[in-house]
C-alpha cells in the first residue's frame, strides 16, 4: 500500500477500524435473525403441508399471500416483500435453509439448487415464435414480469411468477442481467 502525505491520528484510525468492526458483526448478527425469521415461516408451512407437491401447496394455500402479508406488517421495502416470499417457497420447496438472497440466482447456486441458466451465455435475443428454447421462452417471459412491474401489476406478477416456478422450479429471472 502506497504511503500518503497525510495520516490520521492513532485514535482516528483505531475509532474507526473498531467501528467498521463493530457494524460487521452486526450486519452478520442482523442477517441471521432474519434468516432465523424466515426458516419459521417455511416450518409452519412445513408442518402444515399434507400433499406431496409443496410448490402447488404453497400456491394453494395462499401462502404466498400470507408471506407478502407478514413481510408488509415488518415494513421491509418493496423489493424484499417482493423477493422474500420467493426465498420462503424456495426454501420450502426445495428443503433447504432459509436465507433472504435464495430467490436469486446466487442464492440458489449456494443452497444447492439447480439453475436452468447455469453455464449459459445470454445472447440477449428472445426466440421467434415459430421457433424457440426453454431459455429464449424464460428470456421472454422475464421482460414480461418486468413489464408488468412497471405498470404496478404486482398481483399479475406474483400469480403469474408463481404458475412458472410450478412448472419450471429453476426459472430465474434474466431481464435485470448484464
Amino acid at each position: 500500500m502506497a504511503k500518503s502525505l497525510f495520516s490520521f491520528s492513532a485514535s482516528t484510525v483505531k475509532s474507526v477500524v473498531s467501528s467498521f468492526g463493530k457494524a460487521a458483526k452486526l450486519e452478520t448478527s442482523l442477517l441471521e435473525t432474519r434468516n432465523n425469521a424466515g426458516q419459521k415461516m417455511v416450518d409452519d408451512l412445513i408442518v402444515a403441508c399434507t400433499v406431496a407437491d409443496k410448490a402447488k401447496f404453497f400456491d394453494s394455500s395462499k401462502a404466498r399471500a400470507a408471506c407478502i402479508e407478514v413481510f408488509t406488517k415488518a415494513q421491509l421495502s418493496e423489493s424484499a416483500i417482493k423477493n422474500y416470499p420467493m426465498s420462503v417457497k424456495l426454501a420450502f420447496v426445495h428443503n433447504v435453509p432459509f436465507n433472504t438472497s435464495l430467490f436469486t440466482k446466487q442464492g440458489k447456486e449456494s443452497a444447492g439448487i439447480a439453475t436452468a441458466s447455469a453455464g449459459t451465455a445470454d445472447n440477449g435475443k428472445s426466440g421467434t415464435v415459430s421457433k424457440t428454447t426453454e431459455k429464449d421462452m424464460n428470456k421472454t417471459f422475464s421482460k414480461f414480469l418486468a413489464q408488468a412491474r412497471l405498470l404496478n401489476k404486482a398481483d399479475l406478477v406474483a400469480d403469474m411468477l408463481d404458475t412458472m416456478l410450478d412448472h419450471n422450479a429453476d426459472f430465474i429471472e434474466t431481464v435485470l442481467d448484464k
